[in-house]
């Protein structure tokens, strides 16, 4: 008999590949399967990759690569919804789709990286995930130079989406130092301190439950 943990990331791995595959669907719809370079548009199959190999290192890099890139999405959304003001005009697009779009793509989304820590957030993290976290960084920094066109700046690779503040002389050529300091090593620290709470808060109820 599997193990429980073995039939969670089994079940995780099969609903990240679920999920891949609709959103292959969406931009099939869209009539732009180009998108599957963006972060949002593949890293579902590469979570579904780690939970089935059960590589945890390599879901805590992949979560680091992007989690806080989806907080600014849902923060910007949430700004529309509460305030009708735009922070990165990241979402705006949404509220153009019809129904199967809108879900596929909010799933795309809040259903990975946000899934993914949720259900490892106990595990710890080691520094081998800042490996893994690199490698997929410069995945995503090859295949949209080569495959993709400047002008839609998938990753924010070519000029930081058009936020000013951001971009930099050279910017392009130091995207994946510039990602992975800012967006990574963040992230990995923020699991690290999560991990440790809770391993704080079980060690705390197992005492007061004896």
């Amino acid at each position: 008999m599997k193990r429980p943990t073995e039939r969670k990331y089994k079940v995780l791995g099969i609903y990240f590949l679920i999920l891949q595959l609709f959103v292959f669907l969406r931009n099939h719809l869209l009539g732009e399967q180009i998108l599957f370079f963006y972060y949002c548009d593949n890293i579902a199959l590469f979570l579904a990759i780690g939970f089935l190999t059960r590589n945890i290192q390599l879901i805590k890099g992949l979560i680091s690569s992007g989690l806080i890139l989806q907080v600014v999405y849902l923060l910007d959304l949430l700004s529309i919804i509460f305030f009708d003001q735009e922070l990165t005009g990241t979402t705006i697009y949404l509220f153009d789709y019809d129904t199967f779009l809108l879900i596929i793509t909010l799933l795309m989304h809040f259903g990975t990286a946000f899934v993914a820590l949720l259900f490892t957030v106990q595990e710890e993290t080691r520094w081998t995930a800042l490996l893994y976290a690199l490698a997929y960084l410069a995945f995503l920094y090859f295949t949209t130079i080569a495959f993709t066109p400047k002008e839609m700046d998938m990753n924010c690779i070519f000029n930081a989406c058009d936020v000013s503040w951001a971009y930099f002389e050279g910017f392009t050529r130091w995207w994946i130092v510039t990602a992975f300091l800012f967006l990574v090593i963040p992230t990995h620290l923020l699991q690290m301190g999560l991990q440790r709470l809770v391993a704080k808060v079980k060690a705390i109820r197992a005492v007061e439950t004896e």
